[in-house]
């Protein structure tokens, strides 16, 4: 039986009273130094106080001791674990489940060491046992959660979130769980619900608010984002990722200096933070495009002569902002995984960003979000959608990434499905851009855009299918029109290797700049574009006269 000095030093243990818990403990050992239980004990009062050579000496003689004991093994491994030392731990807890196959926490603790070490399948797979020993046990599937956040299977992370809020309605880590997984499923309004939930239930978390304001900031609500992540800050001055994200909220509304300050810190404090780095890059553009245009009639120079031209004429004075606030209804879709062709990596994404960037400035969107993988028959619905909704709009916006090419002058996109082994093929398997073109004409929309970064390689060439040069053709504009291409006719645009195309990521950050009227944004997209490619893209438009001025994120 364990001694009165033992029994006394694991209350202290118990109440976070390491030192008196030590002092007991060792008493005790010097009456009985044989009680491995007492040198458990006191190896966890050690391991609590960050003195881990203490601590694994105290459970290498408690094993030497009582060498059948899993309780042991596993006190051991978390030992190692603190310290870094995952595959001693992942050793050490391999014994405790030789010794106890059953030993749901065991399993638990394998799969944080697994994933520490990024071996998020084989963790998921150790939560798995662990979840089918104890299914009620909420903090498995929270830790399950984590491994499918790492993995970017957002839609299994939040399942698990919404299992541990299930077992647990009070779980804030659950709740700010999910919103993380939510933001980067583009669904900010359900983010921003569960990070106030988190904050209500704990509201001393800075991780909670940082959600929150990265949810807010991704919908371009710039204030309200500052605000949570100057809390965030506050609370958690040590942290890189709100300084980052309130960084980047600063730069959206004009305040340079105060972005620059945050970025640095962020990347003071993560050096190699590249997100971080990536804005700090996007401040020293801006200024260089500044000092490159002084003034709007300057940022003109580089222009296409059709840009000048409607630039230079004036517009008249019963219309000074023809459009400013009124209806703006987009179509965005993004095909990436096709069945017959080579799948792009990128559509989809720069489909996600495009909606998020549109949303955030008062465009309605078809089907509420991004339309991604469509068939032929899904691809005619959307457009057929967009016509409908486009009446009594203002404004009609088209976005289209994936597979695209140009034959005898005819510019087709290419659902998901399509399969033509004959030219005779296209009319029925492709989509015209022209039929886009003609929902919006018969709408009335004073303004009409369509963007398309859809001028990759022909996938159908090994079909027989020659597009010349591999890209679409110059098509007219319709009046009240501007058609944006990835690049000039007749080439191939670049997909991107870093999640986004070059052409889709400067438009989703170019419209949102406040004070850009439309053919600034698009120059300036151009710029952008060229610069990041090294010159070997160029984006091209396509105009009619447009009567007014037109500004996606404000004057």
């Amino acid at each position: 039986m364990p001694r009165p000095n033992s029994n006394r030093g694991l209350a202290y243990s118990n109440k976070g009273d390491y030192d008196r818990a030590i002092a007991d403990l060792s008493l005790a050992l010097s009456l009985d130094p044989q009680l491995a239980v007492t040198y458990g004990n006191r190896g966890y009062a050690y391991r609590m106080k960050g003195e881990y050579g203490r601590a694994l000496a105290d459970y290498d003689e408690a094993i030497r001791l009582q060498s059948g004991d899993a309780e042991l093994y596993n006190a051991r491994a978390n030992v190692y674990y603190d310290k870094g030392d995952y595959d001693l731990a992942l050793v050490d807890y391999n014994r405790a489940l030789k010794l106890k196959p059953d030993f749901a926490l065991v399993f638990s603790n394998a799969g944080d060491a697994r994933s520490r070490r990024g071996e998020y399948d084989r963790a998921i797979a150790d939560y798995n046992k662990a979840i089918g020993f104890e299914p009620k046990n909420a903090a498995y599937y929270t830790r399950r959660s984590q491994a499918h956040y790492a993995k970017e299977d957002y839609d299994r992370a939040i399942a698990d979130a919404t299992r541990v809020i299930e077992l647990d309605p009070a779980n804030a880590t659950a709740f700010n769980s999910r919103s993380s997984s939510l933001i980067f499923k583009g669904d900010y309004e359900r983010a921003i619900a569960d990070a106030t939930r988190a904050i209500e239930l704990s509201p001393n978390s800075g991780n909670d608010f940082n959600n929150r304001g990265r949810a807010y900031l991704e919908k371009g609500e710039y204030s309200l984002a500052i605000g949570d992540l100057t809390r965030a800050i506050e609370l958690n001055p040590k942290s890189a990722n709100p300084y980052r994200h309130r960084g980047v909220a600063y730069l959206k509304t004009g305040k340079i200096d105060l972005a620059r300050a945050d970025l640095t810190k962020a990347l003071e404090l993560k050096p190699d933070y590249q997100d971080a780095k990536t804005a700090l890059a996007e401040i020293e553009q801006a200024e260089a495009s500044t000092k490159a245009t002084p003034s709007s009639h300057a940022a003109t120079d580089q222009a296409p002569p059709e840009i000048k031209a409607a630039l230079a004429a004036p517009l008249p004075k019963a219309l000074p902002s023809a459009f400013p606030s009124g209806k703006r209804v987009a179509l965005v879709i993004g095909n990436s995984n096709y069945s017959s062709v080579a799948r792009l990596a990128n559509p989809a994404n720069d489909a996600k960003l495009m909606a998020s960037a549109l949303k955030s400035l008062g465009f309605e969107l078809i089907g509420s979000g991004a339309q991604l993988d469509l068939d032929k028959a899904g691809f005619d619905a959307a457009v057929q959608s967009f016509g409908n909704q486009l009446q009594g709009a203002d404004v009609g916006l088209f976005y289209y990434a994936g597979h695209g090419l140009g034959l005898r002058g005819t510019n087709y996109l290419v659902p998901v499905n399509a399969n033509p082994t004959r030219e005779a093929d296209l009319d029925f398997q492709m989509v015209d851009v022209e039929v886009a073109l003609h929902q919006m004409e018969a709408a009335g929309t004073k303004l009409n855009v369509v963007m398309l970064d859809a001028c990759r390689n022909n996938p159908f060439a090994g079909s027989g299918l020659r597009a010349r040069g591999g890209g679409l053709t110059q098509m007219q504009a319709p009046e009240g029109t501007l058609i944006s291409y990835a690049t000039q006719p007749g080439s191939v645009a670049q997909d991107g290797t870093d999640g986004n195309s070059p052409y889709s990521r400067a438009l989703a950050e170019t419209i949102r700049t406040p004070g850009l009227d439309i053919f600034q944004s698009f120059n300036q997209v151009g710029l952008v574009v060229k610069k990041a490619t090294g010159g070997s893209q160029q984006p091209r438009i396509s105009i009619s006269p447009i009567e007014g001025e037109f500004f996606f994120a404000g004057r």
